[in-house]
């Protein structure tokens, strides 16, 4: 398997809202609301890949239902996969279409989407639980955690990596929706720039 672009790895260290947010202090008071927030992050999340499918079909000159079903995309299982293929799609575009600018601009938004796909991740195979303060006894809020069996989510003495309120989510929920835009105007960009 190719190894995914090393193009853009310096913006890891310029994007800090991929990390891990601080712990809240407090939970949404009803867990209904967290799960809206999940569900609303995920189908946003889902949108961005639509439109990267999109920016594919560009790059192998395909339609996007053509090019989902093209053999590399199709067999690609998870994110990571889907964004060695685009990069690659991409790679072989621009070696074709050389233009430096839009070139960087792919290169800078592939390797934030792998950014984000980790904050995807959490959410989607997160749980909302109960959150007790000794703040405030008797005071239930919730929070979405890692699932107990994904060991790599807790550290040694078994603390959560990360808690996430409906905020969080939220927050990450614009920030896909964000992303996908980016994504849109690259692609329409990308096809004004072709002869």
């Amino acid at each position: 398997m190719a190894q995914p672009s090393t193009s853009g790895s310096d913006l890891r260290m310029s994007m800090p809202i991929w990390d891990i947010p601080p712990i809240p202090r407090r939970g949404d008071d009803s867990r209904d609301v967290v799960y809206e927030a999940v569900g609303r992050a995920l189908s946003y999340w889902e949108n961005f890949e639509l439109e990267l499918a999109c920016l594919y079909a560009t790059f192998i000159g395909l339609r996007p239902p053509e090019a989902t079903r093209h053999p590399d995309y199709a067999k690609a299982r998870i994110f990571r996969e889907r964004a060695d293929v685009i990069d690659r799609g991409g790679k072989g575009f621009f070696i074709k279409r050389s233009n430096q600018e839009l070139e960087k601009r792919f290169d800078d938004l592939i390797c934030e989407a792998r950014l984000a796909a980790a904050r995807r991740n959490d959410i989607a195979h997160g749980v909302v639980n109960p959150i007790w303060s000794t703040a405030s006894p008797g005071i239930e809020t919730f929070m979405l955690l890692p699932s107990t069996y994904r060991h790599k989510d807790f550290d040694i003495k078994a603390r959560a990596r990360y808690a996430f309120s409906s905020k969080e989510i939220n927050g990450f929920a614009s920030r896909f929706q964000e992303i996908q835009q980016r994504v849109f105007i690259l692609t329409e960009q990308i096809i004004l720039a072709m002869p």
